[in-house]
């Protein structure tokens, strides 16, 4: 008989939904993982006959799926969620986020940083974008970066580059570009750095054409707030004379390196543009929703095959990082928007969480599905659970009737970082008496309860800032 090979984890007995080019769905599944790797994969039967394994997890009334990819979010609205429930975009920004990103400190950075892998380990995220904001310090993406290397997961970080004080976007490119080499230079795989201007309206198209620059020369991947409000296009359109899509195409930032998040306000020739450039898109119906920006048009992306993956936004504008939420929300947005209730199947919000966000940032062949080959980033669900069980269509009862409390176990690159709820890879409540310690100290510091109030103006006047943008000389 021939001797098994010796895998690290196995974990076995488990519903298996693939997520692959076929849908592979195995009932009875098993999955070994050897390092970082997934190394076999099949009929539970099957795999733990030819594999031994150090640790074995028993998965019997659970199922496995890809870690979920989320594609757009803000690590530094972590201390602000549910401090605002009745503001637009503009004044949510001014009164609320832009305080904030002026007061914060590199320390109390890390910490929200830290605090929001966790609550994305929670929801199952193995995989994340950040754009991160901070308009005054130098130094403050190597902390987020610290943080995302402290909490296991796995992330894509970034520093809002915005024109909005008269040093702000030369901070965060020298931040990005510092915090870009280190990690390279210390072979770290896991925490990735991409750029992220913002705004066409608070950006000058020297700005836009330094980054699309910059992009190209270091292979960096790009995230922009894109078309997210039907003022910003207008004020596009008066100022630049064409739409925030069109803008960004012309200075040449579209491409498949690109993240457009939003995109709530495009048209037809928009979605083409988009298709055509191989531009990618994040859905983030939670935060359009609470922000009244508007529903994108992502049934007809989908159609026009342009890749769409899903977001939950920062914490300030969906006011927490549940993926589950976010795909339920969004396929039920776009069903009642259209009145087609047949929009957005669970399958396909299931892709978009997973492959498609994997796809958005080049490593779907790495990351999205699993696979033999492809990194263990993997999560198990409880199925024995009142609100899934009993279990008629996994997928359709994932996305309609789950939700995080059923997230058990998550894996990232081979490592546990949470079993049965508990997370392994940080010290939850040394970070809960941490972020109450300091939290308080930046919302006052930054006055958001006056502002909030009416007792004291915005941080900025948004109109003239765009203003300038578009007349630096004027």
């Amino acid at each position: 008989m021939r001797d098994r090979a010796m895998a690290d984890l196995l974990i076995k007995n488990a519903s298996i939904l693939t997520l692959d080019s076929v849908g592979r769905y195995y009932k009875h599944g098993a999955v070994a993982i050897e390092k970082d790797k997934i190394v076999a994969l099949g009929d539970s039967a099957i795999v733990t006959k030819q594999h031994n394994a150090e640790r074995v997890i028993e998965a019997t009334d659970m199922a496995v799926l890809p870690g979920f990819v989320n594609l757009h979010t803000h690590l530094s609205e972590k201390f602000i969620s549910g401090l605002s429930d009745d503001l637009d975009l503009y004044s949510w920004l001014s009164k609320l986020v832009y305080p904030v990103l002026l007061s914060s400190t590199p320390e109390e950075c890390y910490w929200m940083a830290l605090l929001g892998c966790i609550e994305m380990i929670r929801s199952g995220i193995t995989c994340f974008v950040d754009t991160f904001g901070q308009l005054s310090e130098k130094r403050v993406l190597n902390r987020v970066a610290d943080a995302v290397l402290s909490s296991g997961i796995r992330g894509y970080v970034s520093r809002e580059i915005e024109d909005v004080t008269e040093d702000s976007a030369e901070l965060a490119m020298d931040d990005t570009l510092l915090t870009m080499r280190q990690l390279r230079s210390r072979g770290i795989d896991t925490v990735n750095v991409r750029l992220a201007p913002g705004i066409v309206t608070t950006t000058s198209r020297e700005l836009l054409e330094n980054v699309r620059d910059l992009a190209y020369r270091e292979k960096l991947g790009v995230n922009m707030h894109l078309a997210e409000t039907r003022r910003e296009v207008l004020e596009s359109k008066r100022r630049f004379g064409e739409t925030p899509v069109r803008h960004v195409h012309k200075v040449g930032l579209l491409g498949p390196n690109m993240i457009g998040a939003h995109c709530v306000w495009v048209d037809g020739k928009e979605i083409r543009l988009l298709r055509e450039t191989g531009t990618n898109v994040a859905y983030n119906p939670i935060a359009n929703m609470k922000l009244a920006d508007g529903v994108p048009p992502v049934w007809k992306m989908l159609n026009e095959s342009v890749n769409v993956g899903l977001g939950t936004d920062g914490t300030a504008s969906n006011d927490n990082v549940d993926m589950f939420s976010c795909m339920k929300t969004g396929a039920y947005l776009q069903k009642v928007h259209c009145l087609n209730p047949a929009l957005l199947s669970s399958q396909r919000m299931i892709q978009m969480a997973t492959i498609n966000g994997a796809a958005a940032l080049d490593a779907d062949d790495e990351l999205g599905s699993i696979e033999v080959g492809k990194k263990a980033d993997l999560i198990l669900i409880d199925l024995n659970v009142a609100n899934v069980s009993p279990v008629h269509d996994l997928a359709k009862q994932l996305v309609c009737s789950a939700g995080i409390e059923n997230v058990d176990t998550v894996i990232v690159n081979g490592n546990v970082v949470m079993e049965h709820h508990k997370i392994l890879s940080a010290n939850e409540a040394e970070i809960f008496a941490k972020v109450k310690e300091i939290a308080e100290g930046l919302i006052t510091r930054a006055k958001i309860r006056e502002r909030l109030r009416g007792e004291l103006p915005g941080a900025f006047d948004l109109d003239r800032l765009s203003e300038q943008r578009a007349n630096p000389h004027g």
